[in-house]
């Protein structure tokens, strides 16, 4: 069996449908959620397997995971709300979605403050999170036309 076929049936298919599920149903950003949430995981678990030897690609993995994170709550918000709707509802997921960038500040600064976090692995992270997004949107652009 083609080891890539195989990847797919096992681990990607079943992603899509759990953001599809999750109502992440763009055609270009549940793609682009699938390959950042699978880059990051990959990161994570290397890093964590080395993380005596090289901790770097550890917290290189976090960087990855906050900016997934970031990813996640914008399409779950940006997706979820229709832009004519500016009432309450409109104000309390405002309010929740600034909670979230609050809850992964306290947790940045701890992982810097307590757990020695590598700022250069973190902020490498991050670049390499908004890099494959974008990477993947133009990707996804191409083989859909630009639409």
């Amino acid at each position: 069996m083609n080891p890539i076929k195989a990847f797919w049936q096992k681990i990607c298919a079943p992603l899509d449908g759990f953001l599809w599920h999750k109502d992440i149903s763009h055609p270009v950003i549940r793609p682009v959620l699938r390959n950042q949430i699978l880059g990051s995981g990959f990161c994570l678990l290397a890093g964590v397997a080395v993380y005596v030897v090289f901790p770097w690609l550890f917290w290189f993995g976090a960087g990855c995971a906050c900016m997934t994170w970031i990813f996640w709550n914008w399409a779950r918000f940006f997706l979820s709300q229709p832009v004519q709707d500016f009432g309450s509802m409109f104000l309390r997921s405002i309010s929740r979605f600034g909670l979230r960038y609050l809850l992964l500040a306290v947790a940045l600064y701890f992982s810097l403050t307590l757990f020695h976090a590598l700022v250069s692995a973190l902020l490498a992270g991050l670049a390499a999170g908004a890099a494959l997004a974008l990477i993947t949107c133009a990707r996804v652009m191409k083989q859909s036309g630009g639409h």
